[in-house]
């Protein structure tokens, strides 16, 4: 009777391992499918199309949307851990480049434009209210 129910245990489980081998193999084959597929993505050519560059908008002007005045310049981005940009420091109340104040702006907040060549950012902020802005402090 041991050997018999040995038997009937033995049918039913090297089936399963059996099976159980195969889709670790298949697993295996898939990952590595799926990582040439992507050792041949790893590399840009050219960037997708709208893409822009950090130097483009670093130290773009900043205009007021309804009057067109300029009321500060990019001077650096804010990027999330998700590697997305989710605000911009600016800085202004320059003259000739000196001085000014750096306050921060959700990325939302600006409106992208490209006006002879270069990048603009167009905001509903007024010059007064980014005066009384908080200050933009780096952790």
């Amino acid at each position: 009777m041991k050997k018999l129910t040995a038997l009937i245990l033995s049918a039913a489980i090297v089936p399963a391992l059996t099976l159980g081998t195969v889709a670790v193999a298949n697993d295996g084959d898939n990952m590595k499918r799926q990582s040439d597929r992507q050792g041949s993505q790893q590399f840009m050519t050219s960037p997708p199309a709208g893409a822009l560059y950090a130097d483009d908008l670093i130290g773009a002007n900043v205009k007021n949307r309804s009057s067109g005045d300029n009321i500060g310049d990019v001077d650096d981005l804010v990027i999330g851990r998700d590697g997305k940009i989710v605000g911009v420091v600016i800085t202004t109340g320059t003259t000739l480049g000196m001085g000014g104040r750096e306050v921060s702006l959700n990325w939302d907040q600006l409106q992208h434009a490209v006006e002879d060549d270069d990048s603009v950012f167009y905001v509903n902020i007024g010059e007064d209210a980014l005066k009384s802005a908080p200050k933009h402090e780096r952790k």
